[in-house]
């Protein structure tokens, strides 16, 4: 009776999803903790570091939802103190990274900020990988990046991305 086929009944549709990870790059506070508020969810980062993130992206229903950042403690008057609230609209079968990045400090250049961006990066050609940098160097201001094959193309090498502006992404390139 246990494996009879039931062909009567309502099909499940499982719910729409899109795939959500978190970059700390706030290098002058303490730990943080990455929330979506609006909705049950496990997908946040907990206890960040300066320069945590997550390598897998986490399953996140699609929509609009609130992200808070949180400063990390087990002292509640701490942990409940929001830094940052960013509300985000997520479509469907789409990957993002919600990038925290600037100086926390009054003052500072430049200033804390958050982003959400779509990851789509290209399809690089057969046995090569595609590579693109970000540059989140707060306070670094433009920089030059240099790739090469092996550790001795460097640094007699020419940059391969030129005075690369904060918080922007470079060109792909394929190698």
């Amino acid at each position: 009776a246990a494996c009879q086929r039931n062909t009567s009944g309502t099909p499940f549709e499982p719910d729409a999803l899109d795939a959500l990870r978190f970059v700390n790059a706030v290098p002058d506070t303490m730990q943080l903790d990455y929330r979506i508020i609006d909705v049950v969810t496990n997908a946040g980062m907990f206890d960040a570091n300066f320069r945590g993130s997550q390598a897998q992206y986490l399953p996140i229903l699609a929509g609009q939802h609130t992200i808070r950042v949180f400063l990390s403690d087990s002292d509640i008057t701490i942990a409940q103190v929001v830094v940052n609230e960013t509300t985000v609209n997520l479509e469907q079968g789409k990957y993002y990274t919600f990038i925290h990045s600037g100086f926390m400090r009054p003052g500072q250049t430049p200033a804390v900020a958050a982003a959400i961006v779509e990851d789509d990066p290209p399809t690089p050609a057969a046995g090569k990988v595609a590579i693109r940098v970000l540059n989140l160097a707060a306070g670094l201001g433009a920089v030059d990046v240099f790739l090469g094959t092996t550790t001795t193309d460097l640094p007699s090498a020419a940059p391969t991305w030129t005075a690369v502006p904060f918080g922007q992404f470079t060109r792909s390139a394929a190698r």
